[in-house]
């Protein structure tokens, strides 16, 4: 009988975690900005531009963190806008994702 039977689930379990947390930015798992940018302008029907930087996060929750998004609306020439946001999060569901 081994002294600590629960040690090994312990550590596996502790190596998932450290995993989930430095996977996402040490690898490349999104698409490229341009990809992300096309999919945003067909979704919001206006042009989007990306200045910062695209992250993924798994812990606590899963999100996209864009930074330096800039929305502006070229196609209609009545009611113009045009925003810049620092950070934009969105949280994403597990469910649909699978």
């Amino acid at each position: 009988m081994p002294r600590f039977p629960y040690l090994s689930v312990i550590f596996l379990m502790l190596s998932a975690v450290m995993a989930a947390v430095i996977a996402p930015n040490a690898m490349r798992i999104l698409p490229p900005i341009e990809t992300i940018e096309a999919d945003l302008s067909a979704r919001f029907s206006a042009d989007v531009r990306i200045d910062g930087a695209v992250r993924l996060r798994f812990v606590p929750r899963p999100q996209i963190i864009i930074t330096q998004v800039s929305f502006s609306d070229k196609r209609r020439a009545a009611a113009r806008f045009a925003a810049t946001m620092p950070q934009m999060v969105a949280d994403l569901d597990i469910i649909e994702l699978v």
